[in-house]
């Protein structure tokens, strides 16, 4: 967490400043191997320098477990140093047995993370290397390389420093040698008035100046001290001790340059004369890699301030930190929440103590703990905030706990929303499907367990498509919105009420005891007290106009798991249609007769669907003949060839496609078929003139793209539009006759003629016969049948005849069976026929045709 590398970073760095800046001392290898163990929390550490001419490297000081370790050499080969060796760095923060598996001595150690810093002389090269070994992850792998990187850096300089000061004790040949060859700048100066006597190569190459032109001349000549201070605290120091070790001071070169230097000096004696031996090591690079890192916590606490969540660290559940963030999530200023108690974010106590509970013990079980709690704010409102925590020492509690807090509030406020999206109907807040079936599951099992039956109910609203679509949406809405309240208030407590969609609920009625006769005598009575409550009128507009509405119910019972969901939900239904049938407005329980005539239907509907795409859909052609017996075309009758059953009634499965939307394609269907027969039909000079007939449904007439699907089936055959006939029945007009009479103005238009037929039978009008563009009319086989018996049919007949002929439109007989029924049209005007008389629908591969009639005639039928 932010918050825990920043303290990391303060504390790390403040040891490790004074660390490096404390005086040269015996032992000082094992103080930094120490101090880096101490300070970064590492299991081991050490540091080793390069045994010449060999892969290997020999310990000068090593740390485990809180003691020193005895010195030791290994082979480099195959493991993590070998590259640090080589120059680069290597952090390694998890599974490095993983990575050189090879390596043995990782093994011996459990080592789980590595970093290692090679050790540089003032050349650059690299004469060792410090490495940190830990048995857990590394945590803060960015502190740890920048502080053993200025801890390589003070080593390099100690054993070049300590090397040079050791050649110069041994002997005046070592001291030459080692005064001449030292990376270091090395310069002596005699003490009366300071003048250089000698430097080395080291010296030439920091400051830029030669030889010849520093001997015989001081750093005051030479302008050397950038701080004349520094000079001072020197020899203040020489005087005072006779030596001075460590002194940090800045430098200016002959090209300019101002450097940092690391020096220590002592008074020796050369020849007699008291002088002053200076080391300088240049720690500029060090000094700013400190800075580069001091830079970096302060971005980490720029950050910190900045960050979107909230970050804050408790000592003993009292505010020590906090951020902007969190200051603002919780309403309270700085001086307001730090030294306060963490309780003033909790309603209670109770929630108090938990939540301290579940940090501490989730702090100490992981390295980072995760929570959701509420926290009240200073205005009072609660928020909701997940808190990630860990301890800043798990060894001692009362150093407290970091936190950081995001306010997830909204995420809350949006996750039940979609929660309600999910499982609540958005007009009537009522649980939906969903949420239905998860209940009614629960339901199943608890009537398991009690042995106690339970009741599910479903409901819909007669007729409530002619309120929704008359007085509009609106006040739909609003009766759905007072149904579910009146069903609401009508059930027990602990049942449960739903909206399926549309104008359909479903009711879970629970616990109505184990007797099944009782239990149903209870769930009819609630059944009975919610029609009741429905049939109470409804006032829906602010017109305070009184509103009607009846329900159909349809119940059944359930004890246990005897039935699945599926199949109650199915019982229901069927109960429900079942009230319908038996006139609305009322209850009825399932009875499993009418299941099995359900299933029925269903497997007829499936194998419906199978036959549109199985090419077992079939047209039949019945001939329409004139009066002279000459055929003039033909309607097409729809017919299902079952690959099992054979021929299946019309009458079973017309109404069937009507009800479940297939008679759409099938229509069209029909359509493509018929118009690629008339096609045929034109390339045979005996029946090019033909018209043939077409019945459309009220359903496939009124969709919206219905006249581009004529024009496509047209134009997808290439038949002529003038030999296809369109029958309507009379309730395609009965709902709104104007657009009725539109959409066959824009049909007709293209050429297609039209037939009304079952003339009659319905809510026959001469309004719509004056304003829909009709070409024929057909009279129903219902009037024909008794033409010869019965007055009121043959009344009806010439009624019908009179008026088509007086509108000029024409007149076709369907269901002419004997001569006796077509003596008796003819005879009153009617000239064309259709029934048995004339032949039988049947495949167009079953049509033959007497050719014996003359050329210029329609061709008269034989079938």
């Amino acid at each position: 967490m932010e918050m825990i590398q920043r303290h990391a970073f303060e504390a790390t760095l403040a040891a490790t400043a004074e660390f490096v800046s404390a005086p040269s001392r015996q032992g000082f290898c094992a103080e930094i191997v120490r101090h880096a163990a101490e300070t970064l929390a590492l299991d081991y550490v050490h540091i080793a320098c390069l045994v010449p001419g060999e892969r290997r490297v020999a310990t000068q000081s090593a740390w485990l477990d809180g003691r020193l370790f005895a010195n030791w050499s290994y082979d480099i080969s195959g493991t993590p140093c070998q590259e640090v060796l080589s120059g680069a760095r290597r952090c390694i923060a998890s599974g490095v047995q993983a990575m050189y598996p090879q390596d043995e001595d990782l093994q011996r150690l459990c080592a789980e993370s590595y970093v290692g810093e090679p050790i540089r002389n003032s050349s650059g090269d690299v004469i060792g290397l410090i490495v940190g070994i830990g048995r857990s992850p590394l945590a803060h792998a960015e502190l740890v390389q920048a502080t053993l990187r200025i801890l390589a850096m003070r080593a390099g300089a100690e054993f070049e420093q300590r090397a040079t000061l050791d050649k110069l004790i041994d002997s005046e040949s070592r001291y030459r040698l080692a005064f001449q060859t030292s990376p270091d700048s090395i310069n002596i100066n005699r003490l009366a008035d300071g003048l250089y006597l000698d430097i080395n190569e080291g010296f030439e190459r920091l400051t830029g100046w030669t030889r010849d032109e520093v001997i015989g001349k001081t750093s005051r000549e030479l302008k050397i001290w950038h701080d004349l201070a520094d000079r001072q605290q020197l020899v203040d120091a020489l005087l005072h001790a006779g030596y001075c070790e460590n002194l940090e001071a800045r430098f200016a070169m002959k090209d300019g340059r101002v450097i940092t230097g690391l020096m220590s000096a002592h008074i020796i004696t050369l020849g007699g004369e008291s002088c002053i031996l200076s080391i300088t090591r240049d720690i500029t690079d060090m000094r700013r890699a400190e800075a580069a890192l001091r830079e970096s916590e302060a971005r980490a606490n720029s950050i910190l301030r900045a960050a979107p969540v909230g970050i804050g660290v408790l000592v003993k559940r009292v505010f020590r930190e906090a951020n902007d963030t969190l200051l603002r999530m919780v309403g309270y200023s700085r001086e307001e929440l730090i030294g306060q108690s963490s309780r003033l974010l909790y309603s209670s106590d109770a929630e108090f103590e938990q939540v301290g509970h579940d940090i501490y013990t989730q702090a100490l079980e992981q390295d980072v703990g995760t929570l959701e709690t509420r926290w009240q704010r200073r205005d009072g409102t609660l928020i909701d905030v997940i808190l990630s925590t860990s301890l800043i020492n798990p060894d001692d509690l009362d150093q407290g706990v970091t936190f950081s807090a995001l306010d997830i509030t909204a995420r809350k406020e949006t996750e039940e929303q979609i929660r309600q999206l999910a499982y609540f109907d958005s007009l009537t807040g009522l649980p939906n499907r969903r949420l239905l079936l998860d209940r009614l599951g629960h339901a199943l099992i608890s009537s398991q367990r009690s042995r106690q039956y339970g009741a599910l109910m479903m409901l819909d609203l007669d007729r409530f498509k002619v309120l929704n679509d008359t007085q509009g949406h609106d006040v739909g809405d609003r009766l759905l919105i007072e149904v579910a309240q009146r069903i609401t208030t009508s059930l027990r407590e602990g049942d449960t009420v739903c909206r399926l969609g549309g104008d359909e609920y479903v009711a879970i009625l629970e616990d109505l005891g184990t007797d099944e006769q009782a239990a149903a005598s209870a769930t009819e009575m609630i059944a009975e007290k919610i029609r009741a409550a429905l049939n109470t009128p409804y006032t829906l507009t602010g017109d305070g106009k009184t509103h009607y509405s009846t329900p159909s119910l349809g119940l059944t019972l359930f004890c246990g798991h005897d039935a699945p969901i599926d199949v109650l939900l199915k019982q229901a239904d069927v109960a429900l249609y079942q009230a319908k049938d038996a006139g609305r407005n009322t209850t009825r329980f399932f009875n499993p007769a009418m299941q099995a005539a359900i299933e029925s239907r269903m497997a007829l509907e499936t194998a419906l669907r199978q036959a549109l795409v199985g090419d077992e859909l079939q047209l039949f052609y019945q001939p329409q003949v004139d009066q002279d017996g000459c055929c003039i075309g033909a309607e097409a009758l729809l017919r299902w060839r079952h690959a099992r059953d054979g021929l299946i009634s019309p009458a079973e499965f017309i109404p069937l496609a009507e009800e479940t939307g297939l008679i759409l394609p099938i229509g069209q269907w029909v359509m493509d078929t018929a118009c690629a027969q008339l096609k045929i039909w034109e390339t045979q000079a005996h029946c090019r003139s033909w018209q043939l007939a077409v019945n459309i449904s009220a359903r496939q007439f009124h969709q919206p793209d219905f006249v581009t699907q004529v024009r496509s089936s047209l134009d997808r055959s290439g038949a002529n539009p003038q030999r296809l006939k369109l029958e309507l029945t009379e309730s395609v007009v009965l709902e709104n006759a104007a657009e009725v009479a539109s959409r066959m103005q824009q049909i007709k238009a293209l050429g297609v003629g039209f037939s009304m037929d079952d003339f009659g039978t319905g809510y026959s009008s001469l309004s719509y016969l004056k304003r829909l563009p009709l070409d024929q009319l057909k009279i129903d086989q219902s009037f024909v049948r008794d033409i010869a018996t019965d007055p009121n049919d043959a009344a009806i007949v010439r009624a019908i005849l009179a008026m088509s002929q007086s509108l000029g439109i024409d007149v076709i007989a369907e269901g002419v069976e004997t001569e006796e029924q077509r003596a008796f049209l003819h005879a009153n005007g009617c000239h064309l026929f259709q029934g048995y008389l004339f032949g039988k629908p049947r495949p167009i591969n079953e049509w033959t045709l007497c050719t014996s009639i003359p050329a210029h005639s329609a061709q008269r039928v034989n079938l």
